[in-house]
């Protein structure tokens, strides 16, 4: 699954953005109270699901009977206990034959069978004396469920209809009696019935012919999916789809052995179209073909079919043969420019975890990495094959920075561990990013033949079966040759990464020039030590040519160590680690600019000159910021200038802005153009990025060709921006975005899709929370007001709209008197106790925390509570343990006071303006002195015949 912003496919768990949201520095993954968790016993093991279902759209019900078949495990086995959270009614629990559920014979348990049901579990017990090893029963479960919790979502009043599932990590249990854990895989039949008409689509292959009017209702019909052996299915994966679906055919995929493999697209007619699902989901068919060409290993479904709906699905999700998306990712033309290189990477997400997370499916949560990480390490692979290395290690930087940051911000963990505060808290930038560097630095240690040779081993090995971390080390060190314990106990098992200081030496009289490295992350208290790392080393000789100096190596009882390499003079650039091979950040403040300047222009690797932008961003001097400038207009590759722009000060620097402004004038690749848009979002008060900022807004607006329209990212960047600068002056522009129907429309922009008009609706409502102005949270208070929006189409009515709303209006008020807080605080609080959504009442959680316990008089643990009872667990955990941190650490503020962490970020903030202030006067005094000749260059001047002239 990939999981994040719909700018961005990253994870962020609950628990983490929790951490962030009190303005913690670094927290404990997992609460102190918590213990390790560990998987289920199956003395009787589910082997077969048979779903008789009848789902009502229109009354968001969903009724029938499930039947499990089981298999004995052991002599005796009497006892299966089934997930079931808050079902309206079970109404029966018996067995049935085994022909009623499958065709593999009949049952064997006798007679007498109990059941209790306590709204959690229904705890089944056969009677007699139980099944012998071997022995199958079948139990049936009928129930009804009406508007679940969570599993199980439903369109809104007056959309186009549907129903659709999404489970991960533990939220079939919300609508399916199952044993809800990825342990249990399990073949499928379902028998569904809905109105007439619709699409219906589930895991597996549909039985021809099986639609048909029910004899008992008209307008009714049941359709038919099956996934036979050895194909099986955990509940997380198992899925359903139905609705007025428009459908885009995405051709098929043919097997060395010329069996066609369906694909196909899918989504609610009125939110996307024909046209944009195959825009989006064109590249599917040639991505399969790539994988199994990669993997050595056939693709073992019988179809591929996406589909994208809004509601709680979240990101994107692998469902065996039936992925799931969120209608927010499906791209328009415009916002294809923009991001479809983005979704793309997403797909191809999706279809690694045919193979790792589908077909080898993890046996316990504490494993998460074997899909996740290897599903973001086959994005870097593909990138690397299709766009070529420079791309890829422009991406390999992103992903280190994303998960650098949750070590050094918010937590640090093992990538594997059992103790945890939810299986959801696992699905985080550790797994992600992290998990994936980790896999990428494996490659690099064993070879890449051996490498790929023994990741093929371990999915032959493991085919249709559950697998753990020693399972992929066993494949890898007999395919290499390698006992790779230590490296696993280093990189999986323990927490943090390496941090490396180096410095650089020339040795004139030797010729010799040296880099040394030492890491110095190891934290005790953190848990973090020091690893076995070898770094390579790059020196550009004076011949301008690049050589290579033995890596540094280091190990965990001697973390640091020296390369050197003679020379014929001085290097005039130096890269470390110029492949980006190496997980590690680098505190390299000894280096020259001359130096890094140098490799900005001259490295040959994108990683080097990535490497060289960073550092130069850190110095924040004239010259730095002039050649980080230049290099954003002369960067050929697309993916490193987006990454020069983010290093530029424009934070601090009239300079850095003057820059970022040029290179969005004379950029042409909309996948820049946004990133710098969004970089000058960060100069707050600078004029000129205003300036900028509305004119890229004003564009195509009054019908001028030659100045198109910006993307759907960029009008979202740039309304951001725009907020950011403070003040009433761009409000009304913020505010017409999210006008509310009653009033001024929001724009309608030929072309854009709902998705692309929500994108820029939630910039406008971001933008409004940085305005810090009454007029602001005005038009903020009214987006919050769902009764000022009774269109559905209306973007401010999306749950992903009203979530950023949400936390704007937090941002609008962090720095406000008390009694603003009270009232907004109120607000927020009705919100997280009522709205429909619960990604919504999540951030007004999220939001209420970050006000801190004054800003709610009902008490902030109390309203959290509250709040979490009404979550599925695997959002409520996060939430619970923030309301015993907010009793913990309750502080009663003056009516003048802020909150400690607000407070902390204004003074931050306070800082940062005062010294941009001093910057852009230091930078203009410098252009003044370059502009007036010194006395000394005036002489020489008017005597061009003096002596030195």
């Amino acid at each position: 699954m990939v999981r994040g912003g719909h700018e961005a496919g990253l994870a962020v768990t609950c628990s983490s953005a929790f951490a962030t949201a009190a303005g913690a520095a670094s927290r404990d993954f997992a609460a102190g109270t918590t213990t390790p968790k560990y998987g289920p016993s199956l003395e009787l093991e589910p082997t077969h699901l048979l779903l008789q279902l009848r789902i009502d759209i229109e009354r968001r019900t969903a009724g029938g009977s499930v039947t499990t078949t089981v298999v004995s495990r052991r002599d005796g086995a009497r006892s299966l206990s089934l997930h079931a959270e808050d079902f309206e009614a079970v109404t029966a629990v018996e067995l049935v034959g085994q022909g009623e559920a499958d065709a593999n014979g009949a049952a064997t348990a006798d007679d007498g069978l109990s059941w209790t049901y306590d709204g959690h579990v229904i705890a089944i017990r056969l009677g007699g004396d139980g099944l012998v090893v071997g022995a199958k029963a079948c139990v049936r479960v009928a129930y009804t469920v009406a508007s679940p919790r969570t599993g199980m979502f439903f369109s809104d009043p007056g959309r186009s209809p549907f129903v659709a599932t999404d489970h991960e990590t533990e939220r079939a249990r919300y609508w399916l009696p199952c044993v809800d854990h990825p342990a249990v895989r399990t073949s499928l039949r379902f028998e569904l019935t809905l109105r007439a008409g619709l699409t219906v689509l589930a895991n597996g292959a549909r039985v021809e012919g099986s639609s048909c009017s029910t004899a008992s209702e008209a307008g009714w019909e049941t359709t038919v999916w099956e996934l036979t052996p050895p194909m099986r299915c955990p509940s997380y994966l198992l899925c359903i789809a139905a609705g007025e679906f428009a459908r885009a055919d995405g051709g098929t995929y043919t097997d060395a052995g010329g069996v066609e493999r369906e694909i196909a697209f899918f989504g609610p007619s009125d939110a996307v179209a024909a046209a944009d699902l195959a825009r989006t989901f064109g590249p599917t068919a040639s991505m399969i073909s790539w994988m199994v060409g990669r993997l050595g290993v056939p693709f073992p479904w019988p179809k591929y079919f996406q589909y994208a709906v809004g509601g709680g699905v979240g990101g994107a999700m692998e469902n065996i043969s039936l992925v799931s998306w969120h209608d927010s990712l499906v791209c328009d033309e415009a916002l294809h420019a923009e991001r479809g290189l983005l979704v793309s990477t997403v797909n191809l997400h999706e279809i690694s975890h045919t193979y790792f997370g589908d077909l080898l499916v993890i046996k316990h949560f504490d494993d998460a990495y074997l899909k996740e990480s290897f599903a973001n390490f086959m994005e870097l692979v593909w990138l690397t094959d299709e766009y070529g290395e420079d791309v890829a290690q422009a991406f390999w930087h992103m992903e280190r920075v994303e998960y650098t940051a949750e070590v050094d911000d918010v937590y640090a963990r093992p990538l594997s561990t059992r103790t945890f505060d939810c299986s959801w808290s696992m699905f985080d930038r550790h797994l992600y990013p992290g998990g994936a560097w980790r896999l990428h630095m494996l490659e690099a240690l064993v070879g890449e033949g051996p490498f790929w040779a023994g990741i093929t081993k371990y999915i032959t090995t493991h085919l249709n079966g559950t697998v753990e971390t020693v399972d992929l080390r066993r494949a890898l060190e007999a395919t290499t040759g390698r006992n790779l314990v230590r490296w696993f106990d280093q990189w999986v098992y323990a927490a943090g990464y390496p941090k490396l200081l180096a410095t650089t030496a020339w040795d004139a009289g030797t010729g010799v020039a040296s880099v040394t490295l030492r890491q110095t992350q190891a934290d005790p208290c953190r848990r973090i030590g020091t690893f076995d790392v070898s770094v390579p080393v790059s020196f550009q000789a004076p011949s301008g040519e690049w050589l290579d100096a033995p890596p540094v190596v280091m190990t965990a009882e001697l973390p640091s160590g020296t390369t050197a390499l003679r020379l014929d003079g001085e290097p005039m650039a130096v890269v470390i680690d110029p492949a980006a091979k190496v997980l590690h950040t680098l505190d390299w403040s000894a280096a020259g600019e001359q130096l890094l300047s140098r490799a900005l222009t001259a490295a040959p690797t994108a990683a080097g000159r990535v490497q060289a932008a960073v550092e130069l961003g850190k110095r924040g001097t004239a010259r730095s910021v002039a050649v980080l400038a230049a290099a954003l207009r002369s960067e050929p590759c697309w993916a490193v200038r987006r990454l020069i722009a983010t290093a530029l000060p424009v934070a601090t620097s009239a300079a850095a802005v003057a820059g970022v402004v040029e290179g969005l004038v004379s950029e042409t690749d909309p996948r820049v153009t946004y990133v710098l848009v969004d970089t000058l979002s960060k100069a707050r008060g600078d004029t000129t990025a205003a300036a900028a900022l509305r004119s890229l807004l004003s564009r195509g607006s009054d019908g001028d060709s030659s100045s198109p329209r910006a993307g759907p990212l960029a009008t979202a960047a740039a309304l951001r921006g725009l907020g950011a600068m403070r003040g009433d002056a761009d409000v009304a522009t913020l505010a017409a975005w999210v006008a509310p129907s009653t009033a001024a429309a929001p724009p309608e922009v030929d072309g854009w899709s709902p998705a692309s008009l929500g994108i820029a609706a939630r910039g406008a409502v971001t933008g409004l929370g940085s305005t810090r102005s009454e007029a602001g949270l005005a038009a903020l208070l009214v987006v919050l007001d769902l009764g000022a929006h009774p269109t559905p189409s209306d973007p401010a009515r999306l749950p992903w709209v009203r979530s950023a709303a949400v936390t704007a209006t937090a941002d609008a008020v962090a720095w406000a008197d008390r009694p603003t807080r009270l009232r907004v605080g109120e607000v927020l609080v009705g919100i997280a106790r009522r709205d429909e959504a619960p990604s919504v009442r999540t951030a007004a959680c999220r939001a209420l925390v970050r006000l801190g316990g004054d800003a709610v008089e009902a008490g902030l643990p109390a309203v959290l509570l509250g709040v979490a009872e009404t979550l599925p667990n695997q959002d409520a955990v996060a939430i619970r343990r923030a309301a015993a941190e907010a009793s913990r650490g309750a502080v009663t503020m003056g009516a003048g006071a802020l909150p400690p962490a607000p407070a902390l970020a204004k003074e931050v903030e306070t800082g940062k303006e005062a010294l941009r202030l001093v910057t852009a006067r230091l930078e203009a005094l410098e252009a003044v002195a370059k502009l007036t000749p010194s006395r000394e260059g005036q002489a020489t001047a008017g005597n061009a015949d003096a002596p030195g002239a």
